[in-house]
């Protein structure tokens, strides 16, 4: 079966320390010194000529190893191993984009760039990088610390301002696994703040016609979208992705870098990768009360981070959600 998404993990270093980041840190097989046209070249025989709808190119900071992404991703196209346009998606934080990079991105119509904001604190000279690139988008968390979108708001209307078009400054839910710092974690007021500040501002702003609240609920109905269009089944660890390192070793979950985590290895003789969706990774998606849940709101839940502390409250999170969904999708009717 084609893999529908290959998650490719380059290597743990960054030059941040964000209290909610997802990866493991520490000594990980991943950080391992590799030849990028030696994988790209081990990785095109494994597919057979079959290239991924999507591929996630994922750090640490991607650009710490730019020269070896570029090395691996020019070979791979070499060979013919290439995601669909706008699907080979290179998450950084932006603080340290180099030009070659945005050159190389900009002539290759499938990379495109997501930038963690990290809080926004961009130099001018950063942000005039970030806007050089032809397809990216801004992502920011909503955490324990942000339960109302006005520090985005003001953030849109500044680059809207400064660079003109509609930014795509998108917002995205904390995932509590046990490397993000547990001060993040979001609460059930948490919730219940986010979800009344959508409803009682955000919505009837977009009702009136309000350029930014419009953006930001059309994005939010496009992350439910997107999630019920994938098969059935648990969120990440699945038959149909693929996770990696530049050596061949398969994670169950590519936020975590773990030795204890690796399942199998792509590279070897044996090509068996025991993925497990029916154990570990599938512990919410599996239990009766997820299969007891509506098709509506499992169909882009699907249980749930298998790693999250906080299921209850994940959980809670995807019922307020569709609630706001339907009320949402009103507008644009």
């Amino acid at each position: 079966m084609p893999y529908s998404q290959i998650n490719i993990l380059i290597g743990s270093a960054c030059d941040m320390q964000c209290p909610y980041c997802l990866q493991t840190s520490g000594r990980s097989p991943a950080n391992l010194k590799a030849d990028p046209e030696e994988v790209a070249e081990k990785l095109a025989a494994y597919l057979d000529g079959a290239s991924p709808e999507k591929i996630m190119i994922w750090g640490g900071e991607p650009m710490l190893y730019w020269k070896t992404i570029r090395i691996m991703h020019s070979r791979l196209s070499e060979l013919g191993i290439r995601a669909a346009d706008g699907q080979c998606i290179v998450t950084t934080n932006g603080r340290s984009i180099p030009d070659d990079y945005v050159e190389y991105a900009n002539a290759n119509s499938d990379i495109w760039t997501t930038v963690s904001c990290h809080g926004g604190e961009f130099s001018d000279a950063q942000l005039d990088t970030i806007h050089r690139l032809k397809r990216f988008s801004l992502s920011e968390l909503i955490t324990h610390q942000r339960t109302d979108l006005w520090e985005i708001r003001d953030w849109f209307w500044k680059l809207k301002d400064r660079y003109g078009g509609v930014p795509r400054l998108c917002v995205h839910f904390l995932r509590a696994t046990d490397s993000c710092g547990s001060e993040c974690y979001m609460t059930k007021d948490d919730v219940d703040a986010f979800c009344r500040h959508i409803e009682q501002e955000v919505i009837p702003m977009a009702r009136y016609g309000d350029p930014w609240a419009l953006w930001q609920c059309s994005q939010l109905i496009y992350e439910i979208d997107r999630y019920r269009k994938q098969p059935r089944g648990a969120m990440c660890v699945r038959p149909d992705r693929l996770s990696i390192d530049m050596h061949g070793n398969v994670y169950e979950c590519h936020h975590d870098f773990s030795a204890a985590n690796v399942v199998g290895n792509v590279f070897s003789k044996r090509k068996t990768i025991p993925i497990r969706p029916e154990g570990t990774p599938g512990r919410f998606w599996n239990s009766k009360e997820c299969q007891a849940c509506p098709e509506e709101i499992s169909s882009f839940c699907k249980g749930g981070c298998y790693l999250s502390n906080t299921h209850d409250i994940d959980c809670y999170l995807s019922h307020r959600r569709y609630d706001l969904y339907k009320r949402m999708k009103e507008i644009f009717r």
